[in-house]
């Protein structure tokens, strides 16, 4: 069963937690955490979201008067309001109108940051779908069992395993799912020392593989990442992908599992595709909120960088590929150079370029940090 409201309050998994109005919901489930402190923008709720806000001027009924309706419209579970920032109680109309319309809504005294209600609901709601990963893609793991059992993998380089899952939002002819399972099969396959693969009629995959000593796992995650983000944006191809560092193949059930996760987890923060590592759960929480609630500033502030995706776009040039490995090498211009093939004259001569189309100062750490949100959010959402 998912975590559901009544048993956040009966359980008392944040300490101090009521439930002070539309009581009726409380069986409604709880399947991610959503945190908003403006209370704006409704529409970028999801269904089964728990929203957690401080409740910044929602004593204003005139501006908040059509809330409830709003958020009980886009079907999430409740909202958690933390009493003693911008309201002391819980004004009566929005008690009102979760009552009639069941919505439930819960307060928590001030003595718990967001990032620890985060941290422990998310976890609580992980704990409750270990159990429940989709029968389908429970499918793969005696498929990956067997395989492993016949070609024994290298007990001596790290293991991976990898799930992927096409994207629910797209119905894809198997044709064409299939021609993106194989691409990202290719592609781990090109990286591999040990590699074999298991899969499913419906699209759905597993991979284990050792890595070939010259390649590292975050390199590979970054580039399938690209690769995940072409396959969606040119052949309309969506795909999650959860990957868990195997340390012992004794734990092989267990990291199925939390890579299986990972794809969930893509999932409930509403991504279009990606990889998800299960050892970056923690960042994932904080990067679906920022999407949520930064989305809108991010498309207003970022033209340059759309400047430079329309410059490859026209020129067949490869600027903004060379800026995703130079931020992922810590802006390091020779380990980029060596990662892409290129001599570093070559390297400069292209951050030169690039500086100049979008009025870059790559030197700073906020413009790098800047830049590499914005191609997130782009891999991850589409933004």
């Amino acid at each position: 069963m998912p975590l559901r409201i009544r048993e956040i309050v009966d359980r008392q998994i944040l300490n101090g937690i009521k439930l002070v109005a539309g009581a009726s919901g409380a069986e409604n489930s709880v399947l991610w955490v959503n945190v908003m402190e403006i209370l704006d923008t409704p529409d970028s709720l999801q269904k089964d979201e728990l929203l957690v806000t401080t409740g910044y001027q929602l004593a204003n009924e005139k501006r908040y008067s059509d809330l409830i309706q709003k958020l009980e419209r886009r079907g999430i579970s409740g909202i958690l309001i933390q009493l003693g920032y911008y309201v002391d109680d819980v004004p009566d109309y929005i008690i009102r109108e979760a009552n009639r319309l069941h919505l439930p809504i819960l307060t928590i005294p001030p003595h718990l940051t967001f990032s620890a209600i985060m941290h422990i609901l998310i976890g609580e709601i992980q704990r409750q779908t270990a159990a429940q990963e989709d029968e389908s893609t429970k499918k793969l793991l005696p498929l990956l069992k067997k395989h492993m059992e016949q070609n024994q993998p290298s007990k001596e380089l790290p293991g991976y395993i990898f799930v992927a899952v096409p994207a629910p939002d797209r119905q894809v002819p198997p044709k064409e799912l299939q021609e993106g399972i194989n691409r990202i099969s290719s592609y781990l396959y090109s990286q591999a020392a040990w590699y074999i693969r298991s899969q499913l009629p419906d699209g759905k995959t597993v991979f284990y593989l050792n890595l070939a000593e010259k390649n590292t796992i975050q390199d590979v995650i970054f580039e399938l990442t690209i690769l995940l983000t072409f396959l969606s944006e040119e052949q309309r191809i969506s795909y999650y992908v959860g990957e868990y560092d195997l340390e012992d193949t004794d734990d092989l059930e267990k990291s199925f599992f939390a890579a299986a996760k990972c794809c969930k987890a893509l999932e409930q923060i509403g991504a279009k595709r990606g990889v998800f590592r299960s050892k970056n759960m923690s960042f994932f929480s904080i990067f679906s909120s920022f999407h949520q609630n930064g989305e809108e500033i991010l498309r207003s502030q970022r033209p340059e960088l759309q400047k430079l995706l329309d410059y490859d776009r026209t020129h067949s040039t490869h600027y903004v590929h060379t800026l995703r490995v130079y931020l992922a090498h810590e802006g390091s211009q020779a380990k980029a150079a060596s990662r892409l093939f290129i001599h570093r004259h070559t390297m400069a001569k292209r951050l030169e370029k690039i500086c100049e189309l979008g009025n870059w100062d790559l030197e700073d750490y906020y413009t790098r940090t800047y830049l590499s949100l914005c191609l997130m959010l782009h891999d991850y959402y589409g933004v």
